[in-house]
């Protein structure tokens, strides 16, 4: 899935990608290693998720993965759910 990046524009104005530096102090993780819960930012999350029993995400190292509910990850980070697929 590719984030559109208008859409996220008109809901919160200029948006842009976080750089892999700002992404390890962020969250201290780096890309690719980012797990999609416990991770102390607003979170988003496109309803076409939702439409999969399980998703496979980071899990804390470039070298681990982790497979979630999606519904869990809306429970636990409490996401907001908005279509921001391109």
């Amino acid at each position: 899935m590719t984030v559109s990046l208008p859409k996220l524009e008109k809901k919160f104005g200029k948006c842009r990608f976080a750089k892999p530096k700002e992404v390890k102090e962020l969250t201290g993780y780096e890309v690719s290693g980012v797990s999609p819960v416990g991770v102390p930012l607003r979170t988003i999350i496109d309803p076409r998720v939702l439409e999969n029993e399980h998703v496979i995400g980071g899990g804390g190292a470039v070298n681990k993965l982790i497979r979630i509910r999606p519904e869990r990850i809306v429970e636990y980070q409490r996401a907001e759910i908005m279509d921001v697929r391109e």
